[in-house]
Parts: structure tokens; C-alpha cells; sequence
């Protein structure tokens, strides 16, 4: 971002929020129509225009840019606007170790395994997941407010569980499924009066044996590694932060909404460059892959404006 502001042709809007996008007679897209920090309801035109609110508010904005040609949504004549929603599963645990490790010392990351990602006949699932060595919730005031209490017992177990405590978490892979959907709220509304997004997430029997599986695998790993304390969380919706789907990526119209290039099918001048183009969610870190499709898309961009598309 500050690269692009130094080229002085690129604006940053912050707390603003789009709430529709309109489109010309032609059925291009025309403009975006969004509330400024103030609240104040602005309209912005353009020739191309990208949607990258991730796999909630991208759908949400395409569901709520209803028009005569689009009822059910902006680029929605496949029906698959907010469909087949993922997230990824994602399990953490916790071992403390005799000796002191200082996981929190450094950039907050740390190693990847993938032994469970590919499908494995032995298991009651298909697909599987990576594991990581989570290091960013070890430091000292993360590691102070994760222990009960107060005083002279806090004390005694901080320095019981500071700097030996390492973490592991799964990104596991959740199958699409057009069950699961980000639609518009019928009755909960935001502070500006649009619709919530309403997120349906049903964990089926694929990914249920996944989730116990995971479990097992994260204590068997602590316990390996020779942590005299192990404890593994129950899965919690959301807590992976790794949307994906809604705005599926496809060469036919009839089963995708965008192209390869992340170019609608329905609007030939709109784009969508963010995690809800994926067509599965992979068991894996989703970040790099998004700014690869991202960096794609942006030189479709490019090459059509080249071409005069725009």
C-alpha cells in the first residue's frame, strides 16, 4: 500500500464500507455506492472494479447489489453467490516442557507438518490437514492472560508455563458443500441498516472424523515430543479465521461465478481477488495462495485495459 500511495494515483478510503455496486445500461459495472468514515453515503465510478472483502463480505456485497437484471444478486445467474462457505478446521493444543524452549523469542512462527494432508485410506475420511508449531500466543502477556487467577498462585504458575509452553494448531481441510452458505439476514441489520450476513457452517461426517482424528494426532505429537503437559482444545467454529469459497472460480458460468483471471462471468468489468474464489479449501495456509490468484488477477486487469476491454 504505501508503495502504490507514492505513486500518488492510488487512494486509501479507511473506515469506509461499500454497500452496493451499480451497473450502467450495458450491464457493466458502473460505480461502487458506500458510507465514508462520517456515514455519509458516497458513490465512486470506475471502469474495472475488484471486490476483495474476503469469502463473507464479498458475497454479502454481491447479494445486496440486487437489479433488474441481477434479482438474485450482482453476477449471481449461476445461484452460487455465497455458496459452498469453508473454513478451514482448526484444533489447538498445548504442551509444557521440563526445559525452557522460549518460543515467543523471534518472528512468531514456526514449522509446518503435512505427514496427515493427503488422503489416506487407513482413515474414515477423505483429504486431511497440516499442523503448526503456533508461537504468536506465547508471549509474556498472552501467556499471563491465559492463567486463571491472580496474586502469588498466578505467579508461580506463569513461571511454571512461561517460555516452556509450545502450541500446535490444524488447518484441516473442510469439503465444499452448497449446504453450507453466507445469505442475507432477514431480521438482524448493521448500524447502517443492511442485513448481517447470515453464515449456515454444518460440519458433516467428513469432517467430523477429521476433527477427532486431528485431536488425537496433536497429543500424540506433544506427547512424543516429551511435553509433561498436554492439552488439546475442543474445535470451535471460526476460530481458524480461513474463509473461503462463496465466489467459486471456473470456466463454465453455469457452475462458477468467476473465470480463471477472477473475472465475473455476468460483469465483464468486475472482479473478485480474495479467498472466495477457492473451489476447495486445501488443509493448508490459505495467505499465499490468495495473493498469487490475487497478483494474477491484477494482471488480467492490466491486459484488458491493454487491450481496450475498458
Amino acid at each position: 500500500i504505501p508503495k502504490a500511495e507514492k505513486t500518488k494515483r492510488v487512494e486509501i478510503r479507511a473506515r469506509s464500507m461499500a454497500r452496493k455496486i451499480t451497473l450502467s445500461p450495458d450491464g457493466r459495472a458502473r460505480s461502487v455506492i458506500f458510507f465514508d468514515q462520517d456515514g455519509h453515503e458516497q458513490e465512486i465510478f470506475a471502469r474495472a472494479i475488484v471486490a476483495a472483502g474476503n469469502a463473507v463480505e464479498t458475497p454479502r456485497l454481491l447479494l445486496l447489489s440486487k437489479s433488474r437484471l441481477f434479482p438474485d444478486g450482482l453476477a449471481n445467474s449461476s445461484g452460487l453467490v455465497g455458496k459452498r462457505f469453508m473454513e478451514h478446521l482448526s484444533v489447538f493444543a498445548y504442551g509444557v516442557f521440563q526445559e525452557r524452549l522460549d518460543p515467543w523469542r523471534g518472528v512468531p512462527t514456526g514449522g509446518v507438518i503435512q505427514d496427515f494432508y493427503a488422503t489416506n485410506p487407513n482413515n474414515s475420511f477423505v483429504r486431511g490437514c497440516t499442523i503448526s508449531v503456533e508461537n504468536d500466543n506465547q508471549w509474556p502477556l498472552a501467556t499471563a492472560n491465559s492463567i486463571p487467577g491472580w496474586g502469588f498462585e498466578h505467579k508461580v504458575r506463569m513461571k511454571e508455563i512461561f517460555g516452556h509452553r509450545v502450541g500446535l494448531a490444524s488447518d484441516g481441510e473442510q469439503l465444499p458443500d452448497k449446504r453450507n452458505q453466507v445469505t442475507l439476514d432477514p431480521a438482524v441489520k448493521d448500524s447502517y441498516g443492511l442485513p448481517v450476513p447470515l453464515i449456515t457452517a454444518t460440519y458433516f461426517e467428513n469432517e467430523l472424523a477429521m476433527i477427532d482424528a486431528i485431536s488425537t494426532w496433536l497429543g500424540e505429537i506433544l506427547e512424543a515430543a516429551g511435553a509433561r503437559e498436554i492439552s488439546v482444545q475442543n474445535f470451535i467454529p471460526g476460530y481458524s479465521s480461513h474463509y473461503l469459497g462463496t465466489c467459486r472460480m471456473g470456466k463454465d458460468p453455469k457452475t462458477s461465478v468467476v473465470d480463471p483471471w477472477g473475472r465475473t462471468h455476468d460483469v465483464p468489468n468486475l472482479f473478485v481477488g480474495d479467498g472466495s474464489v477457492f473451489v476447495t479449501g486445501a488443509g493448508l495456509n490459505p495467505a499465499l495462495t490468495i495473493s498469487a490468484l490475487a497478483t494474477r488477477t491484477a494482471e488480467g486487469i492490466v491486459s484488458a485495459f491493454k487491450r481496450g476491454e475498458f
